[in-house]
This record gives C-alpha cells, structure tokens and sequence, in this order.
C-alpha cells in the first residue's frame, strides 16, 4: 500500500511538471501566434508592398475584415500554430479526447512547416521572404535575411528577435509533438494508419484551397516559391514532395505514438 502511494505521489507530480511545462510553452506559442497573425492583421505601418496589396484588395471591393483576414492567416506556419496552441488548450484544461483528435492533424502538419521551411531557408531564403520587406540595397537585404535565418547579429538589433520568433515557429513547434510522443505522452492511435493518412491529407488539401482564396484576394501568394513555381514550371513536383513529406511524417509520427505510448488509450 505503501508502495502505491509512492507512486501515485510521483506520478501526480510528473503530471504536474508535464502541464507546467505544456502551460509554458503554451503561452510562448500563443504570442508568437497573435503576434503573427492578429498583429500582421492590424498592423498599421505594413511594408510598402504590403500596404499597397491592401489598398488594391479593398479597391477591388474585398471587406476589410477579409483582407486583414487573409494577410494574417496566408502561412501555414501560423495556422499550425495555432493548432497545436490549441491543442495546448485541449490536454492542460482536460479536454483529451478532443487532443486526441488534433494530434493527427497538428503533428503532420508541423512537420511539414518545419522540414519545407528550412530545405527551403538554407537552399534560398528569398523563395520564402517578400523581397520587399527588406532594403532595397541587394547586399544589405541579402545580409539581413541569412541573419533572421541562421545567425542573428547585434549590429542589427531587429536580427535577434526575428531569428527567436522564427525558430520558435519553424523549430520548437514543429519539434513539439514529436517530444510529447517520444516520452509517451501523446495517446497510442485510435484510428487506422490509412485513416490518419486520409485526415492528414484532408487538412492539408483545406489549407491549400485557404491559400489559393487568399492568393486570389491578395493577388500575391503567401510564399515567393509559389510565383516561381507558376511562371517556371515544376508546382506539379514541389506539390507532390510536399504530399510525400506530410505522408512520411504522418506514417512516422503514427508508429512512434504506437511504439512509444505506455498509458492507456485515449477514446476519441
């Protein structure tokens, strides 16, 4: 009886660590998501281009609301995001069926953000950044963008934020749930692999349909790669890749919650 006790105590106490910890990282995702979305949305002072895209959009008769809606939410990064602060929200408030069922959702979707981004930010940074949010002068922008990317300089006081808030997005996030999963706790699957495939592909293909509508009120694709995919040729591969790595993870992160997972199975 004894013995029972014990455990029970440090198992209290391992949860209590586990959610301070969640509760921590909650909060820090939750700023950098307001910060991307609600604060790109109700920006004031955009960048010129940006500002100018705004201004074209309501000429040609979109709502406010919706042009600040598709400026804030175009990335994939944010939306992610918010879904796994949302999932945050769902497991330290004891809501885990409905975590259970965001995890398939929010793990693959990560995932992807995290391995796109940086093939991507180390292969060419500007197939990921709007030329014009930086100077105009080639050297200094070039510069600035592998400071945001690999390494920050205090010569430019903005570098070490923008490389904080962007690792916390596109490293620590997606990292997360694969974290969760490899110390057991995230729940073992309740659906099929092929279901879970299928959910995956169905978020994915929701996200896609959100980016083309916001391209068509916007007139400007969320990613730089996007225009040059359309103008040279080659989306039809870039897409596919992108299938295979959201599949990839989905199948991966699906057997690690098997394998790894020792508490019992949450319903969903």
């Amino acid at each position: 009886m004894d013995a029972y006790w014990v455990l029970s105590a440090v198992g209290r106490d391992v949860k209590v660590e586990t959610n301070t910890l969640r509760t921590v990282l909650l909060v820090f995702h939750s700023l950098n998501f307001l910060i991307c979305s609600l604060g790109n949305s109700l920006n004031p002072r955009p960048s010129p281009d940006e500002a100018q895209c705004r201004m074209e959009a309501r000429n040609r008769g979109w709502n406010p609301v919706i042009v600040g809606i598709t400026a804030g939410l175009q990335h994939l990064t944010v939306i992610s995001l918010g879904l796994l602060c949302a999932y945050l929200v769902c497991v330290i408030w004891a809501m885990p069926d409905t975590a259970a069922q965001l995890v398939p959702v929010v793990m693959p979707l990560q995932s992807c953000v995290g391995i796109l981004y940086w093939t991507l930010a180390l292969y060419d940074p500007w197939l990921l950044f709007p030329r014009g949010g930086f100077p105009k002068d080639s050297k200094i922008a070039n510069a600035l963008v592998r400071m945001f990317t690999v390494w920050p300089s205090t010569k430019y006081p903005l570098t070490p934020f923008m490389w904080v808030l962007l690792h916390q997005q596109h490293t620590l996030a997606p990292l997360h749930l694969w974290v969760e999963a490899y110390n057991g706790l995230l729940p073992s699957p309740d659906l099929s692999l092929t279901a879970e495939c299928c959910v995956a592909l169905s978020a994915a293909l929701a996200y896609h349909v959100f980016n083309m509508f916001c391209w068509h009120v916007r007139q400007l694709p969320a990613y730089p790669v996007q225009t040059l995919l359309q103008k040279g040729g080659g989306a039809t591969i870039f897409y596919v890749a992108c299938v295979v790595t959201l599949l990839l993870s989905q199948i991966t992160g699906y057997q690690l919650r098997s394998s790894m997972h020792t508490g019992p199975k949450m319903a969903t």
